[in-house]
């Protein structure tokens, strides 16, 4: 990707010690990108395309990765805090607009002196469609062709591959699904 034309259709903020890898295939443009820290990453990979995404990764060995062909609409909310989390969304993946996903609790949380609330990564498979207004909380992981429904919140993972969750809290509502763009 050409650099000049990626810093002036984005917002970029990169320590020293940070890797950006963008594919030029890649389709970016009106995102905020923010990587603090040493040793993090962000890979998108061929053929992905972000429209008014933020991005924030504030750690230390951390990385993000975005898989091929994936769309991510915009104030769509990509988190990641902590030493060694990651966010991995996979290829063929759809995103609408509004959506958090986050790797911690937003701040730390302490009991007899002692961190209770510990940073975990997030996986999205494969073909995984995420509608309007979802929340994907730490810890998750949603396995490929699954479906998230408008404003969902998602607190734990589902080991089913081709199901609909929905709901606050999510839960599956389908199983056997397939969708097609």
């Amino acid at each position: 990707m050409n650099k000049l034309l990626f810093k002036l259709r984005n917002k970029v903020t990169l320590d020293k010690e940070n890797y950006i890898e963008i594919d030029k295939s890649v389709k970016i443009r009106g995102c905020k990108i923010k990587i603090r820290g040493k040793n993090n990453k962000l890979i998108i990979k061929k053929d992905a395309n972000l429209n008014g995404v933020i991005i924030e990764i504030r750690g230390e060995n951390s990385f993000l990765e975005i898989g091929n062909k994936s769309i991510l609409g915009e104030k769509t909310y990509l988190s990641i805090k902590g030493k060694e989390k990651n966010i991995v969304i996979g290829k063929e993946c759809m995103f609408s607009r509004n959506i958090n996903i986050m790797t911690f609790d937003g701040h730390d949380i302490y009991k007899n002196g002692e961190k209770i609330n510990e940073s975990r990564s997030i996986k999205i498979e494969d073909n995984v469609w995420v509608a309007d207004g979802v929340t994907i909380l730490k810890g998750v992981n949603i396995l490929k062709g699954s479906v998230i429904g408008i404003n969902s919140v998602v607190t734990k993972s589902y080991d089913e591959e081709n199901i609909i969750i929905a709901g606050n809290p999510a839960k599956i509502i389908k199983r056997g699904i397939i969708w097609k763009d």
